[in-house]
């Protein structure tokens, strides 16, 4: 259960970073280029897919977790 724990606050720090890493961009999103709009996107998009990733792995390793993820009222 312990590398679960520490699983878990692993991808809640991950979600925490893409949090900040979405405001950044909508505070931006009217000053920037196109170059830097695509670059944000694709670090969301990178630090999203590990994110899944990570929730899908726990799943799996451990059954006890296999149920609903939810972030902020969202189902991840």
């Amino acid at each position: 259960m312990y590398d679960a724990k520490h699983e878990l606050v692993r991808i809640l720090l991950k979600s925490k970073r893409r949090e900040n890493l979405l405001d950044q961009l909508d505070k931006e999103l009217n000053t920037i280029n196109s170059n830097v709009a695509k670059s944000y996107y694709f670090s969301l998009l990178k630090i999203s897919c590990r994110i899944f990733n990570q929730i899908s792995q726990l799943r799996n390793d451990n059954p006890m977790l296999n149920r609903p993820f939810i972030y902020m009222g969202k189902n991840m």
